[in-house]
């Protein structure tokens, strides 16, 4: 009789214990690296092409979002940029710590002659340029890259040394020289 009681004493606590961890999976809205990343692409998107509006990206961004239910949250922003003698640099920071800052520095270290045909020869200035993004969020941190540059005009000699540093010759009869990277935002070259 008693090793009957302890087989349904077992039994019991077994079934209880059973009852007890059943999973109860909840759903959590996630704010994470997607929405981060998609904040860096609206930034770079703007400083490609100013004329679209931040107010205007960032209102699409949300109806995006909508249609896939990614649990955007609003957020603010604030734009910055310089161009200098030596260099220049474009900024967004939006108010839930996700950041965009693409830099680039440059400096004359010469000068040589170049034939170009149908024209003859022409002077060109060689320029050290060291041109970066930085990408920053709380998910990862910062995330630095070096994109590529292009010349839409296709004048200038582009020589790539890596690591976000280039060889940079313009022809001197430019008083600046706009530089496309991947991402179709300028960089803008001051000849002097």
């Amino acid at each position: 009789m008693l090793a009957l009681a302890i087989i349904i004493f077992a039994i019991y606590c077994l079934w209880a214990l059973s009852n007890i961890r059943t999973p109860n999976p909840r759903v959590v809205s996630y704010y994470g690296e997607l929405q981060s990343a998609e904040l860096i692409h609206v930034a770079r998107l703007y400083w490609s092409n100013p004329s679209l509006g931040m107010d205007f990206l960032i209102s699409k961004l949300y109806e995006f979002n909508e249609t896939l239910r990614l649990q955007m949250n609003p957020v603010n922003y604030e734009l910055d940029q310089s161009l200098t003698v030596n260099g220049g640099f474009y900024k967004t920071l939006y108010s839930n710590d996700v950041s965009f800052f693409a830099e680039w520095r440059f400096n004359r270290i010469g000068s040589y002659v170049k034939n170009i045909p149908g024209e003859g020869p022409v002077i060109f200035y060689n320029y050290s340029l060291f041109y970066y993004h930085n990408y920053t969020a709380p998910q990862w941190g910062n995330f630095i890259l070096y994109p590529m540059l292009c010349d839409p005009n296709k004048y200038a000699d582009l020589t790539y040394r890596g690591e976000g540093w280039w060889y940079i010759g313009i022809p001197a009869d430019f008083d600046q020289y706009v530089l496309l990277d991947e991402f179709s935002i300028k960089v803008v070259i001051k000849n002097g």
